[in-house]
């Protein structure tokens, strides 16, 4: 598959196999043979539908919310308030009052919290305001995937907001990734660490790498930040060019290991021939 596909299901963008940020960060983590069996392993349906929601998953669905309502400036035909009782509490999940409201939503309708609408309305009104958000709001194109071969390796990326097409000026043409943060999470400093530790500068120059691959013109990445608790603070932060050619260049070094690895059979080992064990500085300098 090679191209840029605008209408995509996100379903859809998941279902091929190419190699994406996901198992590339994974591979910076563990090794290729465990990215792949995190990309290829399918949990049994019966036990994920006995799971209860972890924090992981809430702050998945929160983050899908906001992605959806920057996009679409509404949230009606994609999520509804869940019933509350007489005293505006949402009732129990486990309540045949709940499991009736959920059953009767439309294909493709997912409940919520009056807590999770008003965050989502509140983020996208600070966003509307901010004036570097605003215009990725007003002028993006939203979640086009990109597939190509680098280094001949297939591989996927899906930027969040797609400003490729406006003329070249200070901080255009440029990609945009939406992240949302906890209370006080936005800050520059804070996501500038995070940024590293999470290996997400891995998803920047997969991103850039794709979209240069499909001649699209790309020297710009920005992050809108946002936090999804009151006040809802909204944070733009660019990526300078120092960062940019080193999150390329380490993109480029583990699509190649990912490639050697392929090429050599797919061995289930970190591989022959390990490098000793050394002495790091700091135990010479306690033990000396």
């Amino acid at each position: 598959m090679n191209g840029i596909f605008g209408e995509m299901p996100m379903k859809d963008y998941h279902s091929t196999d190419a190699l994406n940020s996901t198992t590339i960060r994974n591979i910076a983590d563990s090794s290729c043979e465990s990215a792949n069996h995190d990309r290829n392993v399918k949990p049994d349906e019966e036990e994920e539908k006995k799971k209860k929601q972890t924090a992981s998953e809430i702050a998945r669905f929160e983050g899908t919310l906001v992605h959806h309502i920057f996009e679409t400036k509404e949230t009606d035909s994609k999520y509804q308030i869940a019933p509350v009782d007489s005293k505006g509490n949402h009732i129990s999940k486990n309540s045949n009052e709940y499991k009736d409201f959920v059953k009767e939503l439309p294909e493709g309708v997912s409940p919520l919290t009056k807590v999770q609408h008003k965050m989502a309305h509140g983020c996208l009104e600070n966003a509307l305001i901010h004036e570097e958000s605003k215009k990725f709001l007003q002028h993006g194109m939203f979640e086009r995937s990109y597939f190509c071969e680098l280094q001949d390796v297939e591989v996927k990326a899906r930027p969040d907001i797609d400003m490729t097409h406006i003329a070249t000026s200070n901080n255009f043409p440029c990609l945009v990734d939406i992240k949302t943060r906890g209370k006080g999470r936005a800050k520059r400093d804070i996501w500038n660490y995070e940024f590293w530790t999470s290996h997400m500068y891995l998803q920047c120059g997969l991103q850039i790498m794709t979209a240069r691959k499909l001649g699209l013109e790309v020297d710009n990445y920005f992050y809108l930040l946002v936090e999804k608790v009151p006040p809802y603070q909204i944070n733009v932060v660019p990526v300078d060019s120092e960062t940019i050619h080193w999150s390329i260049r380490a993109t480029q070094t583990l699509i190649e290991q990912w490639k050697a690895w392929l090429d050599s059979g797919c061995p289930k080992s970190y591989g022959l021939k390990q490098k000793a064990i050394t002495t790091p500085e700091w135990i010479k300098t306690k033990y000396a």
